[in-house]
């Protein structure tokens, strides 16, 4: 995804304790999504899950597949 962007949360990948953590902070299957800053190949993510802003690891961002917004 692009700085912009919207989609749509499709499935969160990991272990038990990422996927966990990632379900408290919103990031459920269903949930809409905005890629809000993407800083380049380092550094965190901030995307919009529904109505909170949320930084998070690149590490942590791959683990949350996001079907497209049909255009």
């Amino acid at each position: 995804m692009r700085a912009g962007e919207t989609g749509t949360i499709a499935k969160v990948c990991g272990g038990d304790g990422i996927v966990r953590r990632l379900l408290e902070m919103g990031f459920a299957p269903g949930a809409p999504v905005r890629l809000v800053s993407d800083t380049g190949s380092a550094g965190p993510v901030i995307v919009r899950v529904g109505e909170t802003r949320i930084g998070i690891g690149r590490g942590m961002a791959r683990r949350v597949m996001v079907r497209p917004a049909l255009s």
